[in-house]
């Protein structure tokens, strides 16, 4: 299983070459991609706000239909509060949506696939990059 950044899905929904290879990589090997509900959350506000947001919705659908869609209980609440305090004592800004999916797939202890070199690294957390 692997969880799946924003950066990925928005990637794979704009029909980049890497990102939907990666996905038919995973499809290939039956490994599941699991969507964070911060994840899933961003692909909606980005959704509502286009162009033609009934028709955007409608891909965003469809793309997370498969997923099974992890959602930011107490235990990810904490890694990802503990995750953000610590990029701002570095100096980091903290951004929040990706400490609360880094935090998601710490807590089910799988890789977060993204191409997104901002997203955190924090020791302990797998990133498959694409």
């Amino acid at each position: 299983m692997v969880v799946a950044d924003t950066s990925f899905l928005i990637d794979i929904l704009q029909g980049d070459e890497r990102a939907t290879a990666r996905l038919r990589e995973y499809g290939a090997r039956s490994e599941a991609v699991w969507i964070p509900a911060p994840a899933l959350e961003e692909l909606y506000f980005g959704a509502v706000l286009a162009r033609h947001p009934a028709a955007e919705t409608a891909r965003v659908d469809e793309l997370a239909r498969p997923m099974v869609c992890l959602p930011l209980d107490a235990a990810s609440a904490r890694i990802a509060g503990f995750l953000r305090a610590e990029r701002e004592r570095g100096g980091r800004r903290p951004q929040s949506r990706d400490a609360e999916i880094a935090a998601i797939a710490m807590k089910h202890q799988e890789a977060v696939v993204t191409a997104d070199k901002r997203f955190p690294r924090p020791r302990g957390l797998q990133i498959d990059t694409y």
